[in-house]
């Protein structure tokens, strides 16, 4: 603690009470709530930190600094959760996509089909090969729709993803979705390993 603390510990608080009123405005804007009233409760705090000891001036100053760090960091995280769903809707592809690996990684399958459709309507071609393993895998709650999961394979392929070009080639050595057809298969392997797919690399040598 500095000697200016110490002597001032009125200063601590009045510095931290700032920081913290900016931060509580900016994070109930962030969230639609009423800034006046978020502002008034720290307010609240600050006012009845000016009739305590010294001490506890400089602990609740302390504490205040620490909310308003702390707001600003959910500041930061609602700007780039609401960021990236507004660059989606706006045709951001690669925000879509982004959307999607959250919500398949929660188990939201609805909204992970939402958001990779969206994604490959876009032309990303990595939303196109993700949407093509929910249908593969029968995650939508019907049984596994392999043509259709074939199609988002075949795109993702074409469009450069090279996972997309890996389950495309499973699906013809398996017939899955397609006519069972190794040579074809064998293409898209290579195709795959070329572009990093080491499923794809690991694929030819069983083929």
């Amino acid at each position: 603690m500095s000697a200016e603390e110490q002597n001032h510990p009125e200063a601590v608080v009045r510095s931290a009470e700032q920081k913290a009123v900016t931060a509580a405005t900016l994070v109930a804007a962030a969230e639609g709530h009423n800034q006046t009233e978020a502002v008034e409760r720290v307010e609240k705090l600050v006012l009845s930190a000016e009739t305590q000891p010294a001490g506890r001036r400089r602990s609740l100053g302390r504490w205040l600094l620490l909310g308003a760090m702390l707001g600003c960091m959910g500041l930061v995280f609602l700007g780039w959760v609401y960021g990236t769903d507004i660059r989606c809707t706006a045709g951001d592809g690669a925000a879509c996509s982004g959307l999607g690996d959250r919500a398949a990684a929660r188990g939201d399958v609805a909204r992970a089909i939402h958001f990779y459709g969206s994604a490959c309507a876009e032309d990303v071609a990595a939303g196109c090969t993700s949407l093509g393993r929910i249908y593969e895998a029968g995650a939508t709650g019907r049984a596994a729709d392999y043509p259709r999961a074939s199609q988002m394979y075949r795109r993702g392929c074409d469009g450069g993803d090279a996972r997309g070009c890996y389950r495309l080639g499973l699906s013809y050595a398996k017939g899955r979705g397609v006519s069972r057809n190794k040579v074809r298969a064998r293409t898209l392997y290579e195709r795959g390993c070329a572009g990093g797919a080491t499923d794809a690399c690991a694929a030819l040598r069983h083929l």
